[in-house]
């Protein structure tokens, strides 16, 4: 059968070509019978000849259309039209992680947003015995209201044990032979075993897996989240799999990208080799995210636009407690900086060395000024220092005092 816009599966009226994948292709359609558009995947021939893999194919869709959660695209039924079988899906109106994250002024909070709704959802399918095995950016869209809901869980084939690989061991010329054969049948078209960036180590060697492995692909896609680029990635789907098993990802400096600390150690954690070294239930990386999310949003912040239209909640400037203590210092000392400010070569004497700073003032925010009395001097402090500006000339001065020095 030739699809094409206008035609119908069963209920459903393709209205246009929305994506396309390993699996086959995704149409955007009408159901003529509830009136309501739902996203149609229309699964690729050769793999629906195969009876069993027909059989588990629908046994994986019933499963995931159990799973009831807001953060899971909801899988209405499957079905079977002139020999072409379908699923059909939430239609949900947004862009792709992969879209959104690109076109939206990220921070951290934005990232914490993202990854706590992911980890909410796939805690949900991992409690009811789903594992999704193909969890990347393009798996995920948040829709226009900024809400995450994750696509096609339990839809992406399983990669099949291989005798010997099963389990957390294997020897080092089996997982070789392996991966030689796993890089062969992903570069293959039409196969669906998962996607090589976003895969586990346990899946690249073809053990049989489970939530952690889910884990593992949220490590990877959280990673990406905050530097824009996969941790694993080489010239060929061999390098890539092999950088999954063997080496570490560039670290993420917090200091560089203002990312919290907390935050990147459950990166760290999802991205461990072994699964036992992960976390061993998604709930508690859910509660580890939430905790960190309720510190962060006791910080002051402010909405703003995104280009995709969704509003999220970007970070105002934020001082350390520390910050504020000098700052407070540094406005009481100003004060009696201004009242002594008169009598400079009287009062002070000695003990004040004002020196000639450059043309352009501190660069630090300014966190008091005061006029003197007498309205020949403008005083200034910042967090490192107390200036004072002579009036009369425009020449900006700092205070130094001796150590031990005091005003009387």
């Amino acid at each position: 059968m030739t699809l094409e816009p206008g035609k119908t599966l069963s209920h459903y009226r393709l209205v246009e070509r929305i994506g396309e994948g390993g699996m086959g292709v995704v149409w955007k359609a009408l159901d003529t019978e509830l009136h309501r558009h739902v996203a149609l995947k229309v699964l690729r021939p050769e793999l629906t000849n195969n009876e069993e893999r027909r059989l588990r194919f629908q046994r994986e869709a019933q499963a995931s259309a159990a799973l009831s959660h807001a953060n899971i695209a909801v899988i209405h039924g499957v079905g079977e039209d002139g020999g072409v079988q379908y699923i059909a899906m939430e239609y949900v109106q947004g862009v792709t992680l992969r879209h959104h994250v690109a076109r939206s002024a990220g921070n951290h909070r934005e990232w914490l947003r993202l990854a706590l709704q992911i980890a909410e959802g796939l805690a949900h399918a991992h409690a009811n015995g789903v594992v999704h095995r193909d969890l990347k950016p393009d798996n995920v869209m948040v829709t226009t209201e900024g809400q995450v809901k994750i696509l096609d869980f339990g839809l992406a084939k399983l990669l099949e044990p291989r005798p010997g690989l099963e389990g957390e061991g294997g020897s080092r010329a089996d997982n070789e032979t392996a991966l030689d054969s796993i890089s062969r049948e992903l570069t293959r078209a039409g196969k669906v075993y998962g996607t090589v960036s976003y895969m586990s180590p346990e899946q690249v060697r073809g053990w049989a897996v489970d939530s952690r492995s889910d884990l593992f692909s949220f490590g990877i896609v959280l990673y990406e989240i905050i530097t824009g680029k996969p941790p694993f990635s080489g010239n060929s789907a061999m390098d890539t799999l092999s950088a999954i098993l063997r080496a570490r990802p560039e670290p993420v400096f917090a200091s560089k990208l203002d990312t919290p600390a907390e935050l990147l150690r459950i990166l760290d954690k999802c991205l461990e080799k072994e699964p036992r070294d992960r976390y061993q239930d998604t709930r508690d990386l859910v509660v580890d995210l939430r905790r960190l999310r309720r510190e962060t949003d006791s910080q002051p912040v402010q909405r703003v636009e995104t280009t995709s239209g969704v509003q999220i909640q970007a970070e105002k400037p934020r001082r350390s407690a520390l910050g504020w203590v000098v700052g407070v210092f540094a406005l009481v000392a100003l004060a009696v900086a201004v009242f002594f400010l008169p009598r400079l070569g009287q009062s002070l004497g000695a003990p004040l060395r004002p020196t000639q700073l450059t043309a352009n003032p501190p660069g630090n925010p300014i966190t008091a000024t005061a006029i003197s009395p007498d309205g020949k001097y403008l005083a200034y402090a910042d967090y490192e220092g107390i200036y004072f500006r002579l009036l009369s000339s425009g020449e900006d001065h700092r205070l130094e005092l001796e150590e031990g020095f005091c005003f009387r």
